[in-house]
């Protein structure tokens, strides 16, 4: 499990907070909140949600370059792939 720390601006795992905080729970007094969902990416930011988490936005450039060179790979030119994903 892994939270957001809002001090930190940063992501923190269930063990770190088992070490420093004694808990595998969110601790908003401390900044420590829950996300919105468990990411398998390392997040460009955080945007809080009206019940009080967090959500970890990722960055989807490494996606777009995978497209793009994946359309160039099926024959279209870089110009023409970075058209179509624009």
């Amino acid at each position: 499990m892994k939270f957001y720390s809002q001090l930190r601006d940063r992501l923190v795992d269930e063990e770190e907070m088992i070490a420093k905080y004694g808990t595998n729970k969110a601790i908003p007094a401390l900044g420590i909140f829950d996300l919105s969902m468990q990411p398998d990416y390392i997040p460009i930011g955080f945007n809080r949600l009206v019940n009080n988490t967090y959500y970890p936005v990722q960055s989807y450039l490494l996606v777009k370059y995978r497209a793009e060179q994946a359309l160039v790979a099926a024959g279209y030119s870089e110009t023409e792939a970075t058209n179509l994903l624009n």
